[in-house]
């Protein structure tokens, strides 16, 4: 996409909106899992957040 629309002519969003899904793909379901379940075990011990 930077090549395309050139490095001054793109924004954050633009970039965000290419790279999230790509990045998401990137990332094993058990590793997904594994984050969610650490973080909810987190809140959870800091409910005063």
């Amino acid at each position: 996409i930077v090549k395309q629309k050139g490095l001054e002519n793109i924004t954050v969003d633009e970039l965000v909106q290419e790279i999230t899904p790509k990045g998401r793909a990137l990332v094993p379901d058990v590793i997904k899992k594994e984050m969610l379940a650490r973080l909810r075990q987190y809140l959870s011990k800091h409910d005063d957040l």
